[in-house]
């Protein structure tokens, strides 16, 4: 699968790279894309609810980006064709707008808001930075989210003290959220996260396998932006 109207160039071999979260995120697939110019950057991550209707595990393929002043990036030609894909090998998919925020949404109550004041299906925190890094090099871009906290699921406060943090000392915040008598909730996100986790790898397969079909083996870039939510 090739996007359409796109001429996909001979490349590097497919490579995959944690991005982190937040703009830092846009910043990695920046510099990714300069070192290794890419046919097709596809971007995999968590994401928090704010259609009600999706559950966790639900698969979002990202049709737009858009920051809650109304900036939006994104191409939905390759959204529909990773869509189309995905649903032809059996797999349930939505596609949409997915809102970019700065901070985490710990509440239902803040999803319920964000959800009043956009077109968003789900929320991250870099997936607008990473599709802007794409969009300004001429490489289409394919953004694969997963659901790990539904609309109406309170995550714990530790959450936001772990997205703050670079990724090395993000163990750090789980241990002591753990020391400090969150186990229960420690453990219900480590269980989310394998779920949404497993979807996105299989997904990203199906889609990568279509991408490289298309472009006659010439590969494509595989980023995890590894969200821990939204």
């Amino acid at each position: 699968m090739a996007p359409t109207r796109r001429e996909l160039g001979r490349v590097a071999a497919r490579r995959a790279a944690v991005l982190g979260v937040g703009r830092v995120a846009g910043q990695r697939a920046e510099a990714l894309l300069d070192a290794e110019p890419a046919a097709v950057l596809v971007s995999l991550g968590f994401a928090g609810g704010l259609d009600p209707s999706l559950r966790p595990g639900d698969l979002v393929v990202a049709g737009a980006y858009r920051r809650p002043d109304g900036e939006t990036v994104g191409d939905a030609g390759p959204a529909a064709q990773a869509s189309a894909v995905l649903e032809g090998g059996g797999s349930a998919v939505s596609a949409g707008v997915v809102l970019t925020v700065d901070e985490p949404m710990l509440t239902p109550d803040s999803k319920r808001r964000a959800r009043a004041g956009s077109d968003g299906l789900v929320v991250d925190m870099e997936g607008f930075w990473v599709a802007a890094a794409a969009e300004a090099r001429g490489v289409p871009h394919i953004g694969l989210h997963c659901v790990l906290d539904e609309a109406g699921f309170a995550l714990p406060a530790f959450v936001a003290a772990i997205a703050a943090d670079p990724p090395r000392r993000q163990w750090a915040q789980a241990l002591r959220a753990l020391r400090s008598g969150g186990a229960r909730d420690v453990a219900a996100l480590a269980l989310r996260a394998r779920t949404a986790a497993r979807v996105l790898r299989e997904s990203a397969g199906v889609v990568l396998g279509a991408v490289d079909a298309g472009a006659g083996g010439a590969g494509a870039a595989n980023v995890e932006p590894c969200s821990p939510t939204a």
